[in-house]
């Protein structure tokens, strides 16, 4: 079978193989034990009598799939970032989590003596800013803003940020010094 294609936008999870002569689909969903899963379905055009005719059945079955909760848990019906208003940073459990925000982590590499602030969102997008280059705090505004970027929420006020930074910097000013950084 050939490496199936991605097509245009409006084809979201439609796929084409040439070689097989089908279109198939890739729906995630959410099992319930918050487990994400795939359903997925072929659609031949020998069976359906045209290349067309498949395609408007693996567009059919699609948008009744996506309509499903489970689906639409995976698509996005779960929050993403978790920003709470701080008022006293102390108050807030930031156990696993650096700054208190899903997505945005510091990873120290020793071998080149560099810090960033890491930011992931969805299925695999990561980006890095280094606190060398843009300074602790500017770095992990960056962060911050492209994770929102990637996930379509609005970005937070600059007083929550710096609240969040300084709250961090406070912990791991060791950490930083040690990199060569001043918070």
């Amino acid at each position: 079978m050939e490496q199936a294609e991605k097509r245009s936008p409006e084809r979201i999870y439609l796929y084409r193989s040439e070689g097989g002569k089908f279109w198939w689909c890739a729906i995630p969903w959410v099992d319930q034990q918050g487990k994400r899963r795939q359903r997925r379905k072929v659609f031949r055009d020998k069976r359906h009598g045209s290349e067309r005719a498949a395609f408007l059945s693996a567009r059919a079955w699609r948008d009744d799939e996506l309509k499903k909760p489970a689906a639409q848990l995976a698509q996005g019906g779960r929050k993403f970032l978790t920003l709470v208003t701080v008022e006293d940073p102390h108050d807030i459990d930031f156990t696993g989590n650096p700054f208190g925000l899903s997505g945005v982590t510091v990873a120290y590499r020793e071998q080149t003596n560099s810090v960033h602030v890491c930011v992931t969102a969805n299925r695999g997008r990561k980006r890095w800013f280094s606190m060398r280059r843009y300074g602790p705090l500017e770095a992990f505004k960056k962060g911050v803003h492209q994770r929102c970027r990637w996930i379509g929420v609005p970005y937070p006020e600059n007083r929550d940020l710096e609240l969040r930074f300084w709250h961090w910097a406070e912990n791991h000013v060791d950490e930083l010094h040690r990199f060569g950084l001043n918070p």
